[in-house]
């Protein structure tokens, strides 16, 4: 079996599929082998811990917004911090948006991210013909 294999007869089972779920249903090596190994053998408590709250600290991080005037009279919110990825595609971690997008390096690379988040989400809805206008113009705009 795989852990796709499990996915698919947990999401049987129970007609849908959440995190919460998942990790419960791991705990039972035996009924779910693949995904007890992927979430608990693979993965120290210390280390599981860890990422958590590597997570928690990146979902802090981009939840901070500042208020910039882009015309007279005229503010838009926006995130304090922008993720920047090394050329090969690695984290490089969060820049101040407007310190990334003053270097000419930094803001290619925040833009080349962009697009490729348009096309993931491209992707993604592509199927969802009341989205498609609205994705076109995203893709036209990158």
């Amino acid at each position: 079996m795989s852990t796709h294999t499990e996915l698919e007869r947990l999401y049987q089972r129970d007609g849908f599929l959440d995190g919460d779920q998942v990790v419960k249903a791991a705990r039972s090596a035996a009924k779910w082998p693949d995904l007890h190994d992927y979430l608990y053998v693979q993965t120290t408590d210390k280390q599981a811990a860890h990422q958590h709250r590597v997570r928690m600290a990146e979902d802090l991080i981009r939840r901070v917004k500042i208020t910039i005037e882009t015309q007279p009279e005229r503010t838009i919110r926006i995130r304090k911090f922008v993720a920047v990825r090394n050329d090969d595609g690695t984290s490089a971690g969060y820049q101040a948006t407007l310190d990334a997008m003053r270097n000419p390096a930094t803001r290619e690379r925040v833009l080349a991210q962009a697009r490729r988040d348009i096309a993931a989400l491209r992707r993604k809805y592509d199927t969802l013909l009341e989205l498609a206008d609205l994705i076109d113009l995203m893709t036209e705009a990158a």
